[in-house]
């Protein structure tokens, strides 16, 4: 699949066990790439890059808030953060 072809996503609540394993699945395809992680405001994984805490290797990509992750050019945001937040997430992006 041509780089023009593969589909930019973005993973809220990251950080988590569903997060990390969403960030490894698109990382270990030919279709997706992961290009915007968020978290919660007072999560202590802030600034870590995603790469390194889902274990494939640093991809120069640190965990932000929802409201500071980029979300221009996203194909999919993909949420697994708290009940409730996604509705958040869902406002911020209108």
């Amino acid at each position: 699949m041509s780089s023009a072809s593969v589909l930019a996503v973005g993973v809220h609540g990251a950080s988590g066990r569903v997060g990390r394993t969403i960030v490894q699945a698109c990382q270990s395809d030919d279709v997706s790439r992961v290009v915007a992680v968020g978290c919660s405001t007072g999560s202590s994984a802030l600034g870590i890059d995603i790469g390194v805490l889902a274990g494939v290797g640093e991809l120069d990509l640190p965990i932000t808030t929802l409201e500071t992750a980029p979300s221009a050019g996203l194909n999919a945001w993909i949420d697994f953060s708290r009940a409730g937040r996604n509705i958040e997430a869902v406002e911020h992006l209108h």
